[in-house]
């Protein structure tokens, strides 16, 4: 049986293959390039425990580390320099052109910000006494007038203006002595209640402990009152020895 033309494909090796199976090769192929393409794990940025594998891990980054330094410094006609300390003190560096002459310039560099930093400083300081001698003299010239030096010299809407500022000084002092007194006379008034209070406790202790001696009398009295005519004896004795000691 004869196969037309427009149902069989002919590669270049020679072999037949039908459209069917043509689709689902190129169905497999869509497949397979739509898969992400593999990644390698991330490496949690933490010290690595292992000596072994943290020395590995140091030579490699440290001359990838190094190795970009270069490059960028032939891509941008930089000057770089960069020091390397191992964690067994061993140095590694680059530098672009000299090591001695880039880091003169950075320290010469260093030394011109902070003598920029002194000189912005120093000016600040200067900024801060002047602006605190003016308030000192705006301050010395409000008391001379408050004091009444110089009354003579000043003019009327001075004067007028100085009376309201002393008229505003004088309420606020006597708004704060107010409230001072009344702080003073209410801890007078507590005081004097606790005191009360504690004089009525004492005056009911006086009280309940004459009250117990009348009794604790008044039943010996009884007691001796219904024996024989001894206890009347015994009474009579104690009544004239009581009024010789009288």
């Amino acid at each position: 049986m004869a196969l037309d033309k427009s149902d069989t494909n002919i590669n270049a090796s020679g072999v037949t293959h039908s459209p069917l199976e043509t689709e689902s090769d190129t169905r497999s192929n869509l497949q397979s390039s739509n898969q992400p393409p593999y990644r390698s794990p991330r490496i949690a940025i933490r010290r690595i425990d292992n000596a072994t594998n943290r020395q590995v891990t140091f030579s490699k980054r440290r001359n990838g580390l190094l190795k970009k330094a270069s490059e960028l410094s032939i891509l941008c006609d930089a000057e770089i320099a960069a020091i390397v300390f191992s964690s067994t003190g061993r140095l590694s560096e680059f530098a672009s052109s000299s090591m001695d002459k880039i880091i003169r310039r950075y320290e010469d560099l260093q030394s011109q910000s902070a003598s920029r930093a002194l000189l912005h400083q120093r000016e600040y300081w200067k900024n801060q006494a002047l602006h605190l001698r003016r308030q000192v003299g705006c301050m010395n010239d409000i008391q001379s007038c408050i004091m009444g030096e110089n009354a003579a010299a000043l003019s009327l809407d001075e004067l007028q203006n100085t009376e309201a500022r002393l008229q505003i000084a004088l309420d606020k002092i006597r708004t704060r002595r107010n409230e001072l007194l009344a702080m003073q006379t209410q801890n007078i008034i507590s005081k004097g209640n606790g005191l009360w209070i504690e004089n009525t406790l004492l005056r009911k202790k006086i009280e309940q402990v004459q009250y117990d001696g009348e009794n604790a009398m008044s039943s010996v009295t009884d007691g001796m009152m219904g024996n024989d005519g001894g206890g009347c004896t015994y009474i009579q004795g104690v009544l004239d020895t009581t009024l010789k000691l009288g």
